[in-house]
């Protein structure tokens, strides 16, 4: 990572691992981690004052810090100016932008996700756990899920609706540089993985999971 960015995250199904994944990995670099929904409380230095600078002194004393508030569902974040007044002081700045309420895929509707302006790559996740599964087990929401997917609440998640999904949600960071983060793919789900990622004219990234020489070939960023 050579210059500043902000990564916005949506989706389903690994948007929280992926944040946690870049925190370590950037580590040695001033990090600000935050949240436009709610998101599960970072395993990070907290900071809950929305002030520039109690966020500054944090950043001298820790390289990776949360700028978040405890709420019931986890951890909601700064207001969406605060964020911006804070980008300048972080090399990287993460930002959970979606909920999914734990389910493996989804279809934002119209008021999803919570984006900010000044995002510098944006990157959808959806699960390949899902796939064959019913919408109504593994959709969030399901019944407008499947919907927008052309299908009914109890049809399995096939290729075709993975891959409306996807293109909805890469369509929501309009022209931001973007790509697909396909998590949980398994040796069962490796050709429709490659399916969908030949549908798409975005970078789609897959995460292996399962026998040991799939582990060995996950991709990070």
């Amino acid at each position: 990572m050579i210059k500043r960015q902000c990564i916005c995250v949506i989706g389903a199904g690994g948007k929280t691992s992926l944040i946690r994944l870049l925190m370590d990995k950037y580590k040695d670099r001033k990090v600000i981690v935050s949240t436009t929904v709610h998101m599960e409380r970072p395993a990070c230095m907290i900071v809950e004052k929305e002030d520039v600078n109690q966020v500054q002194k944090a950043l001298m004393h820790e390289n990776v810090i949360a700028c978040v508030h405890d709420s019931l569902r986890g951890v909601t974040g700064f207001t969406k100016e605060c964020l911006r007044q804070l980008y300048p002081l972080c090399d990287l700045m993460l930002i959970e932008a979606d909920g999914n309420h734990n389910h493996p895929f989804k279809v934002d509707r119209d008021h999803e996700p919570s984006l900010v302006d000044f995002m510098t790559l944006g990157i959808a996740v959806l699960s390949m756990s899902a796939y064959g599964q019913s919408f109504a087990e593994a959709a969030y929401p399901a019944a407008f899920s499947a919907e927008y997917c052309q299908c009914k609440i109890n049809d399995p998640i096939d290729e075709a609706a993975f891959i409306k999904a996807a293109k909805q949600l890469i369509s929501r960071f309009n022209k931001t540089a973007s790509c697909l983060l396909l998590t949980h793919c398994s040796k069962q789900t490796a050709a429709a993985a490659r399916a969908i990622r030949m549908a798409l004219d975005v970078e789609v990234i897959i995460w292996w999971e399962g026998e040991k020489e799939y582990e060995e070939n996950s991709l990070c960023l």
